[in-house]
């Protein structure tokens, strides 16, 4: 029998971002337009670029923290800032230096940020799409000090978070299914138990998969 609570802030052993079947899943959820799902649209994407465009001095060099395929990071360089993409996602890597690279303008690096060095320095480094809120707490204090020690005088770090108001469309389950594959987490058949659990004292999302 199994039976494993979901308590919070506990982290898996496994890694979404290193398998071979789910990270190329995530990439083609990284690139589908119809719907906010790994990046937002690309009127929403746009938004925030002009954003953050408005609010650094031109040529500044930016750290994109899990930045996916180069999305926010290609359209940056185009606005002429030096940027560092860097993801744990080999495929999304992959294909941001095939697509979304700039010579000696926007570059990537395929790294996992918590535990491995990043020798430039930056005016600015951002984490966009709720990644941030992704860590658990030990992680985001060792990210914190990292991104510190990595911004110049008077850098600046932009990140998002999801609203309060997010919590009330939160649906706790408890549930099991047996697919036939070729989907986003297998192309082989397999049994999956599933669990979301909503911690309302630290207000945060759980959701165990095996």
């Amino acid at each position: 029998m199994y039976d494993n609570e979901l308590r919070i802030f506990q982290r898996s052993n496994e890694s979404i971002w290193t398998d071979e079947h789910v990270s190329k899943s995530l990439l083609d959820a990284h690139l589908d337009e119809s719907y906010d799902a790994a990046s937002r649209k690309i009127d929403r994407r746009m938004d925030t670029i002009n954003w953050i465009n408005k609010n650094l001095d031109s040529d500044s060099k930016i750290l994109d923290l899990g930045c996916g395929p180069g999305l926010y990071a290609y359209e940056l360089g185009k606005l002429g800032h030096n940027v560092l993409g860097v993801d744990f996602n080999k495929e999304s890597i992959n294909y941001a230096q095939n697509h979304k690279s700039i010579k000696d303008v926007v570059q990537y690096k395929y790294c996992d940020y918590l535990t491995e060095s990043i020798k430039w320095k930056f005016n600015a480094a951002i984490m966009i799409f709720c990644d941030f809120g992704a860590l658990i707490p030990c992680e985001q204090k060792i990210l914190l000090h990292k991104i510190h020690d990595l911004l110049n005088d008077n850098g600046i770090f932009i990140f998002d978070v999801f609203g309060l108001h997010e919590t009330k469309n939160i649906t706790e389950k408890k549930d099991w299914f047996i697919s036939k594959g070729n989907d986003f987490w297998s192309n082989e058949p397999y049994f999956m138990m599933e669990e979301r659990k909503y911690f309302g004292k630290e207000t945060a999302l759980g959701t165990s998969i095996v």
